[in-house]
């Protein structure tokens, strides 16, 4: 029985180290170079092929999906019209490395759309992946390398380190000038002609220059960052966006949204974010200043690497890897002066290109103020610090860290309360001359999930800003509203669509410069009656009282002190933060509460969709700020502090109806105050 019992766990040990190497090279990650090491051998450019059909007989989800590519090219006798879709005559000669160079084209009988035995030019599994044999003498187990039968040139002036992966796709889809691959974008040197005339050119903005910066890292000389910049040497250089069995339908969404905004003064291209202390000064004095100029601490929302790894470090709770991140202290990119500005690319959001979501788990927001002593002390210390704990809204967690701002008026409650240092709200002024209002204390832009779940706003002792028993839109995207998907409210509004892929222009509504003119976010009508136009027109009138709100608030602060001024955009400028006759230098008897005012004013001021995302919540900040303002007392005096900022009817100002009709309960031209 013994040796019986030895026999039988030899022959299992035999087997489990079969399978271990079987399943140990299946899905592994993909070749450095040429050749794939496998159970059986090695995959070289010399590799013999099995043929499409081979390919298609065992990995029939990826068929599926490839047959809605353009490589699969299903169209009968191919579309004379479309580059993607080409004959074999027009693309005579180019079969060798690209187009069916397995002759796999002709009478695959399996391809939906595709009659007739006319071989045409697929682009099959081993016009990319090279010679299955291998991979299928050894029972399908071992991975698949990238062909790299097309030699890349990579430049008489300079060279590139790039990837297997890279030279398999740009074999085909040329991307880089040969003689300055590191800067230049592609010249259009695959052409084809068609019967029309035209020419279609094989090539894209996979590229990046680097943009012209001044000595602050501000990009001034108008240099477009004119692509996408990206690692040639990763190996999944291509990937971390493009499925290769899928539609690049998302692709061209995700271009067309402002989150690819190529614009040399947009969020992505404005600065050379991995600008460092000294090198990036700005402005330049002959002695360099600690922290001043660096712009590390933005990387984590300005760059595809510093988000990845931002939201990384909050999943994985590495809490001092985040907060260093977050505060520049832990830069992820190296100062390089010839920085190129990375756009949000599909690897900040996702992890893979199958569209899993890069979850950084429920976000705990950090807010801080500066102190006012630059450049006394090398480390930029901190004037007041609180902590906002954000809900768990599932895949919308992926939006929170960088849309719910960095700054919020709890920091103001928390100022000389004994946290580290005192300030004088007479005189909130720095070294430079800069008043701290100018530095963070507003919710620096779009802070949508700030505004949504009350996280920023300066809330005035004695009023309630919880919400409403009805409102919802907090809920969107969880079981509590039916119909509006799994993924939270973000993913809910502005990419949900039943049925088909997830809406990657980011787009809840359609405008015509600034107006609202229809409605494209399905979930609006489980709650909302109307048509997409009709629901459009009553969300544009929505939007322009909350605007003439702001105009009412920011009539408040000006007339409570002419020195106050939002001249330094997008932030305001002042320094005597305290009412006239108020000497508690502290801030709390009128300053802080002046600040706060202020405070609402800018942040609400680049929060364009703020009547949307929470509108009961807006609408209790402004009414409060200027409650507060007008008279130094929580009185409700709101509708005769309109009032008599515009004068008899008519109104001296268009804003003043929209106002009143916004903040006041009651008809438009009544002071029915809010409770």
């Amino acid at each position: 029985m013994k040796v019986r019992k030895k026999g039988l766990l030899g022959s299992m040990l035999a087997i489990v180290l079969v399978l271990g190497a079987l399943l140990g090279a299946c899905g592994t990650d993909q070749p450095t170079g040429v050749a794939v090491q496998t159970v059986s051998g090695v995959v070289t450019v010399g590799t013999p092929t099995v043929g499409l059909k081979t390919c298609t007989s065992c990995h029939t989800s990826q068929t599926s999906d490839w047959m809605l590519t353009k490589h699969a090219n299903v169209e009968p006798l191919g579309n004379l019209y479309s580059a993607g879709n080409p004959t074999l005559g027009q693309i005579a000669g180019c079969t060798i490395n690209c187009h069916d160079s397995n002759g796999d084209g002709a009478g695959n009988s399996f391809t939906a759309g595709y009659t007739g035995n006319v071989a045409r030019p697929v682009v099959g599994c081993e016009s990319c992946h090279g010679g299955g044999s291998l991979h299928v003498a050894a029972g399908g187990s071992g991975p698949i390398g990238f062909a790299t039968t097309t030699a890349m040139v990579i430049g008489t002036t300079s060279t590139l380190q790039v990837s297997a992966q890279f030279r398999t796709c740009t074999g085909c889809h040329e991307l880089l000038e040969p003689n300055d691959p590191l800067n230049t974008a592609a010249t259009p040197t695959h052409l084809t002609s068609v019967p029309t005339g035209s020419s279609y050119i094989i090539t894209d903005t996979h590229f990046a220059k680097a943009g012209t910066y001044d000595g602050g890292g501000h990009n001034l000389s108008g240099t477009e960052p004119v692509g996408y910049a990206m690692n040639f040497a990763s190996e999944t250089v291509c990937t971390d966006c493009h499925n290769p069995h899928k539609t690049a339908d998302i692709n061209r969404e995700w271009a067309a949204s402002l989150h690819a905004n190529r614009n040399s003064t947009g969020p992505w291209g404005a600065y050379n974010w991995s600008c460092e202390d000294g090198p990036c000064l700005f402005p330049s004095p002959a002695t360099p200043l600690p922290g001043f100029g660096s712009r590390a601490q933005c990387q984590r929302c300005h760059t595809t690497t510093g988000f990845a790894s931002y939201a990384d470090a909050l999943r994985n709770n590495n809490t001092a890897l985040a907060d260093g991140i977050a505060t520049g202290s832990s830069p992820v990119i190296a100062y390089d002066p010839q920085f190129k500005p990375q756009m949000l690319e599909c690897a900040g959001c996702h992890t893979d290109n199958k569209g899993t979501v890069r979850n950084p788990g429920s976000f705990r927001a950090t807010y801080t103020l500066p102190v006012n002593n630059w450049p006394a002390s090398p480390i930029i210390p901190t004037a007041a610090q609180v902590t906002y704990q954000y809900p768990d809204i599932g895949a919308s967690n992926v939006c929170l860290p960088c849309h719910t701002g960095r700054g919020s008026g709890r920091t103001i409650h928390a100022l000389n309360t004994g946290q580290t240092t005192t300030e004088d709200f007479g005189s909130l002024f720095d070294t430079f001359g800069f008043p701290l209002g100018y530095m963070l204390v507003d919710g620096h832009y779009l802070t949508a999930g700030g505004t949504m779940f009350r996280g920023i706003g300066y809330e005035y002792y004695g009023r309630s800003y919880s919400d409403p028993q009805s409102f919802k839109h907090e809920e969107i995207g969880t079981a509590s509203v039916p119909n509006t998907g799994t993924s939270g409210p973000c993913v809910g509004c502005h990419m949900y669509r039943p049925g088909l892929p997830a809406n990657h222009l980011f787009q809840p509504v359609m405008k015509d410069g600034t107006t609202i003119t229809a409605v494209s976010s399905e979930i609006c009508f489980n709650c909302h009656a109307g048509s997409s136009t009709g629901l459009a027109e009553v969300l544009e009138q929505e939007k322009i009282k909350y605007e003439d709100s702001l105009q009412a608030l920011s009539q408040s602060l000006l007339a409570s002190s002419p020195s106050f001024s939002f001249g330094a955009f997008p932030y305001f400028n002042y320094s005597n933060w305290l009412s006239t006759g108020d000497t508690d230098w502290t801030g709390n008897t009128t300053g802080k509460n002046n600040m706060g005012a202020a405070s609402n004013m800018a942040m609400l001021s680049h929060e364009e969709g703020g009547y949307v995302h929470n509108s009961r919540y807006v609408k209790r900040l402004i009414y409060d700020s200027i409650d507060w303002i007008d008279d130094n007392a929580m009185n409700y005096s709101v509708g005769n502090t309109i009032d008599g900022q515009c004068g008899a009817a008519p109104y001296a100002f268009g804003w003043c109806a929209g106002a009143k009709s916004y903040l006041l309960y009651g008809a438009p031209n009544t002071s029915g105050e809010r409770p």
